[in-house]
């Protein structure tokens, strides 16, 4: 099967991206081929980036024509506005593409998603993910994603199937990753209540929703794990480090070494907080450590 690399982001997360480009490029296999979507505006910022294993595409390729980017925040929040829908959040936007790249990327079966936080620390070893043609599905009942019953109800709303008898699990882990023609079924399904049998109407129209609780619940419930080639995993091989946890560069290099140890950690997701947050260690910081690392592996 044919694994492909995708990554949303957009201009605030810039350094970060730039640290997950230079990490796939010195640690995953050339022939797998990294796709940036960025903001339509932050084309030309990401564009640099492009490369004979690397593709930059701007948003709108997926994103409606209809749907327009409002010119100001309203409630803090930037959003797309149309005549079908009620304002849309850039995080809405976000997953709509995640869902939608089958459409645009053709040369691949499997699209693993990797936020713009995330860096390779390791060789990446690409039978984690995909085994004899099955997809791993991260699967944990040790949840603290404080939406997950909103989430859930969204998935039961949205494809039309009775609420999860289990509904503790969560499938929120880096990277997530989809089958093309998993995508292809499930957009069907959610577009298949729609007037106009628009998947991306529907989604579009909801306030919140996970496109991760979506997939993993339409493989669990609707088709079958098996049915569906995928296998169950609980390893974390790419764990968070929150940097607004630690006080400083040296603690925060102290978490990053802890964590390197273990063999099964093959990367980080270096997660800023929220826009609030108070971030007292600097990008090049924290880079600096990572590449620190980086060197130590030669």
């Amino acid at each position: 099967m044919k694994i492909a690399f995708v990554t949303q982001t957009y201009r605030e997360d810039y350094n970060e991206c730039l640290l997950l480009c230079k990490s796939i490029d010195r640690f995953a296999p050339a022939e797998i081929k990294h796709y940036l979507f960025v903001n339509d505006e932050d084309y030309g910022l990401f564009l640099h980036l492009k490369s004979e294993r690397r593709e930059v595409l701007k948003k709108s390729v997926i994103i409606p024509k209809w749907l327009k980017k409002f010119p100001i925040k309203l409630f803090g929040h930037t959003v797309w506005v149309s005549p079908f829908t009620i304002p849309v959040r850039g995080w809405i936007i976000q997953q709509v593409c995640k869902l939608g790249v089958f459409k645009v990327i053709k040369d691949a079966d499997v699209f693993l998603n990797f936020d713009s936080e995330t860096v390779l620390m390791k060789p990446f070893a690409p039978d984690i993910f995909v085994c004899d043609d099955k997809l791993r599905l991260f699967e944990t009942d040790t949840s603290s994603e404080p939406k997950q019953k909103q989430y859930y109800e969204a998935v039961s709303k949205i494809l039309h199937l009775p609420l999860s008898t289990a509904q503790q699990y969560t499938f929120m882990c880096m990277p997530v990753g989809f089958r093309r023609d998993i995508l292809e079924q499930l957009t069907t399904r959610i577009g298949q209540y729609n007037f106009l049998k628009s998947w991306k109407l529907v989604l579009f129209n909801k306030l919140r929703f996970s496109e991760n609780y979506l997939y993993a619940c339409f493989v669990k419930q609707h088709i079958g794990i098996d049915e569906s080639c995928h296998f169950l995993s609980n390893e974390i091989p790419f764990p968070v480090i929150r940097i607004t946890g630690n006080s400083n560069v040296e603690e925060l290099k102290s978490s990053i070494y802890k964590l390197f140890q273990n063999e099964k950690v093959y990367g980080f997701c270096l997660q800023k907080g929220g826009k609030r947050a108070t971030i007292s260690i600097k990008p090049e910081d924290y880079i600096s450590v990572i590449q620190e690392l980086w060197e130590q592996q030669k």
